[in-house]
């Protein structure tokens, strides 16, 4: 579609306004600090907050060896409401012309979703080393309703370590809760746990899956309408779309640790989350689609994964 200085450049200006950060969640730039008046009432807002009550929480209630969420609980009417939000988003992308514009110029549309917290409850732990978790229902149902139909890409990039026993459970669970084939769990998983090498010695998280992002549009001609997951590192950078952030009330790991997980246990220090920079992206972008592959990441034996 042709374009002159009085026409607005619609896929730009989308790019532009979604490149930023959450409105609601800026924990970017340095760590985390409560506001004076925050923290006099701090003790009295806490006890107000509980997780096993929001979520409903019985532990080891799903196949006895998984924590679930209650159907009726405050956390299911929320991720409810949710859905419907992203149902209105994308059918207003389409009935004001986004997808068609998208599709003029030879791209594909797509959803990045994150996996632990986000489609599948794994609750404190955060991960799955068996593939039989519970799902989020109404997520599954929205990917299940809306990926891979009318020209609409989904992918899936976890952070769970590049590890041979992380691909098996994650394409475990992926082909019995979403239905994909062997070829579309090659094409659509990505395990970008291991990927290193940008900003670390800063003390920030980068949010290295818009590292993943950023090749798939550069190499693949993706388009991204929406990046959905429960934390920052899920969403932030330039190459996201509209960022949807699931609710979590066990954890929030771009302020403290996650103190349910082996690895944030007893640790209390301030986090904050970075995008990668350009000078990031050149570093890796050669190998990064490469090297969080599901055929990529099977192979690997390291315990820790392979990068």
């Amino acid at each position: 579609m042709g374009t002159n200085e009085n026409q607005v450049e619609s896929l730009s200006l989308f790019q532009n306004i979604t490149a930023g950060k959450y409105l609601f969640s800026e924990r970017t730039g340095s760590p985390f600090q409560l506001n004076a008046s925050e923290k006099k009432c701090i003790n009295q807002i806490t006890k107000k907050s509980d997780a096993t009550i929001y979520y409903d929480l019985t532990e080891k209630s799903y196949k006895n060896r998984y924590d679930n969420y209650g159907k009726s609980s405050q956390y299911a009417k929320d991720i409810d409401a949710l859905v419907k939000h992203m149902d209105g988003l994308l059918n207003s992308f389409s009935q004001d012309g986004l997808l068609k514009e998208i599709e003029l110029r030879g791209m594909t549309p797509a959803l990045m979703f994150d996996i632990d917290n986000t489609i599948e409850f794994t609750a404190g732990a955060d991960t799955d080393p068996t593939g039989d978790g519970p799902p989020i229902a109404g997520m599954v149902d929205f990917v299940q309703r809306r990926c891979f139909k009318n020209n609409l890409a989904c992918y899936f990039i976890t952070a769970r370590w590049c590890t041979a026993e992380n691909v098996n459970s994650t394409v475990k669970w992926i082909k019995n809760e979403l239905s994909l084939n062997d070829e579309m769990v090659n094409e659509f998983v990505h395990l970008s746990g291991s990927l290193t090498g940008c900003s670390e010695n800063s003390g920030a998280a980068v949010a290295y899956k818009d590292v993943v992002r950023q090749a798939l549009s550069e190499q693949k001609g993706i388009f991204w309408l929406m990046s959905i997951g429960d934390q920052l590192t899920d969403s932030l950078g330039h190459h996201s779309g509209v960022k949807i952030l699931v609710p979590n009330q066990l954890f929030q790991s771009d302020i403290v640790p996650n103190q349910f997980a082996p690895w944030g246990k007893g640790k209390c220090e301030t986090h904050y989350t970075v995008a990668p920079d350009s000078s990031c992206f050149q570093q890796l972008q050669t190998t990064v689609l490469e090297k969080t592959s599901v055929s990529y990441c099977g192979a690997c034996t390291e315990k820790k994964g392979c990068n």
